[in-house]
């Protein structure tokens, strides 16, 4: 099986967790994937030593718990579920108080980085518009 056809099966495993998050938090579809796809190519187990951020969404454990509200590990973060839920609302959180090219730096960077470090990720949001405008049919 060709590294396309499997990367393409790996995108839609995720689907339903997707679509519940998304309409929980209003977040598009698309961005989700377009997050999930820069962050971990859909790799759940991916782990950023340097952060340490972890899963699809590559959300730290204490972002994960301000939005979930429990105790949440790097392991707990590998859990497709789990990640998509803390990514999400995070994100929702970021688009309701920011401009969306703004939210989509600040996910990477962090509120604080991004705010009152003045620390941008122009990459970053390239990338991530990419693969939206490509989720988004686009």
């Amino acid at each position: 099986m060709s590294k396309n056809v499997q990367a393409a099966r790996r995108e839609n495993d995720y689907d339903s967790l997707i679509l519940k998050a998304s309409e929980g938090h209003g977040v598009p579809v698309a961005l989700i994937k377009a997050i999930i796809r820069t962050e971990s190519n859909f790799n759940p187990e991916a782990v950023n030593p340097a952060d340490p951020s972890a899963g699809l969404m590559q959300t730290t454990p204490p972002t994960a718990r301000a939005m979930l509200g429990r105790y949440v590990s790097i392991e707990d973060l590998k859990d497709p579920a789990t990640s998509i839920e803390a990514g999400a609302r995070f994100l929702s959180h970021l688009i309701k108080h920011y401009p969306l090219e703004d939210a989509i730096q600040m996910y990477n960077l962090g509120e604080t980085k991004f705010l009152r470090k003045g620390i941008r990720a122009p990459e970053y949001l390239e990338r991530v518009k990419g693969f939206l405008a490509h989720y988004s049919g686009r």
